[in-house]
């Protein structure tokens, strides 16, 4: 029993490593185990499913090109992901959802391409690196991410929205009454305080369970 025990408690610290490396390599925006804690926190108190789990970038404006299209060409198909946005002024922020990015073909309205489909996701917060701090989803029944083939990733009314073409044309912010997500004690707090901001990265990480 003993040496089944000290063989388990080896196995699991060379799993803790091989997490903490995968933490320490998957980003260029969140790259410190102590600013992934807020994000890796949370998802364990969501489901003990995100006890053992790896991240997978998927898309990165500066690596596959910045426009929408190349977004959900990415993004479209995959599972449980995590958006994360460096904003010009050094801002890092992003969020979380089950969903993936894909604008329902049902959905889409051939006068106005910018009507996309919302999705539900009971799970789903933001969250603002700088100030280590968690924006749950407060509207449980209703959609929470909007998904459109002319926009990046956004989390709705909208605690934050990325246009296409991100790296040139940035985002932006509603005020905090507007937002799905709760918690900002000043408008705009997750980008800084900033309702337009400019975007040096983002990235679309896939959530791979281990």
């Amino acid at each position: 029993i003993n040496y089944l025990e000290k063989n388990i408690d080896l196995l699991e610290k060379k799993l803790k490593v091989y997490i903490d490396t995968n933490l320490l390599s998957c980003s260029n925006i969140v790259n410190t185990l102590e600013d992934w804690k807020v994000i890796t926190e949370k998802l364990k108190e969501i489901n003990p499913k995100y006890n053992n789990i790896l991240f997978n970038l998927v898309y990165s404006a500066t690596r596959d090109g910045d426009s929408s299209e190349e977004f959900h060409k990415k993004c479209d198909e995959i599972g449980e992901n995590i958006t994360l946005v460096k904003t010009l002024n050094n801002h890092s922020f992003g969020g979380f959802t089950k969903n993936n990015w894909k604008h329902m073909e049902q959905d889409i309205n051939p006068e106005n391409k910018d009507i996309g489909s919302i999705k539900e996701d009971i799970d789903a917060f933001c969250f603002s690196i700088d100030l280590n701090k968690i924006y749950p989803n407060s509207v449980i029944d209703k959609g929470v991410i909007f998904c459109c083939n002319n926009y990046g990733p956004t989390f709705c009314r909208n605690i934050f929205a990325i246009n296409n073409k991100m790296l040139e044309l940035g985002g932006y912010c509603m005020k905090k009454s507007c937002s799905c997500f709760s918690g900002q004690d000043i408008d705009y707090e997750i980008s800084g305080g900033k309702k337009v901001f400019g975007i040096k990265e983002l990235e679309v990480l896939e959530i791979i369970f281990i």
